[in-house]
């Protein structure tokens, strides 16, 4: 799984950069994330791979330190990277994993005992749990989705304080949070709440000028409460 993942990310790289479109995104790229795993916030159930590229569940816990970084309830882990500003973007395999959650969450979230998977407590997260997909936040918000997903990419602006959620088998929109004043480090946030297959991180590839991203149609990306302005279109983004 983690080979064709690799491949299809090299297929999906032309070196062109990311031209965004959409008002308050104004005209940049995106920087593709490389993300690895932080194991010191591993919870003790989680088996990370020896690149830290890709994450299990195992039976039981291992014996690891209990330091003030790990998670001791939530089957949780965190991206090594953390970002203060930029825009960022990363993507993860799925499929195959029955109960996941991705997404990004303020590097001083709570670690030990139950805390809620919300905004409002630092977590911006999409959760697949029961074959249904949810945003997490106060209530949860189902989302219907028509297809299983397989490869989603998280993104994140810090400035603007939005985080969203794309189908990249397809490219298609699946959520964006409301959004939120970000203050302090964000990470990349990983929860593997079942034991059947592992979670993969695919590698960033990047061209001359930022992130690469599949030509065919172009990538929608949406932003909530903005308005379009016609001069910032630029080549391979649509909007809607």
């Amino acid at each position: 799984m983690h080979e064709v993942c690799s491949a299809q990310s090299a297929v999906t790289s032309r070196h062109s950069p990311l031209c965004l479109s959409l008002a308050g995104w104004r005209r940049t790229l995106l920087h593709a994330a490389d993300v690895a795993l932080d194991p010191d916030t591993a919870h003790p159930e989680l088996y990370l791979s020896e690149d830290r590229r890709s994450v299990r569940r195992g039976p039981s816990r291992q014996r690891v330190p209990d330091n003030p970084e790990r998670f001791d309830c939530h089957p949780c882990v965190l991206g090594q990277e953390s970002f203060t500003s930029g825009k960022h973007y990363w993507e993860v395999e799925v499929e195959n994993v029955m109960v996941w959650t991705v997404g990004v969450c303020r590097d001083s979230v709570q670690r030990k005992g139950q805390a809620l998977l919300v905004p409002e407590n630092g977590f911006w997260t999409l959760e697949m749990f029961g074959n249904q997909y949810r945003a997490l936040s106060s209530p949860d918000r189902i989302l219907p989705l028509k297809e299983r997903l397989g490869r989603v990419g998280v993104f994140l602006d810090y400035e603007a304080g939005d985080v969203s959620f794309y189908n990249m088998r397809d490219r298609s929109h699946i959520y964006t949070c409301p959004r939120s004043a970000f203050s302090g480090p964000l990470r990349p946030f990983f929860r593997l709440g079942s034991d059947d297959s592992p979670l993969f991180i695919c590698p960033a590839f990047t061209g001359a000028y930022g992130i690469t991203v599949p030509e065919e149609d172009g990538l929608i990306l949406h932003r909530a409460k903005t308005h379009n302005r016609p001069q910032d279109q630029c080549p391979g983004v649509r909007e809607t």
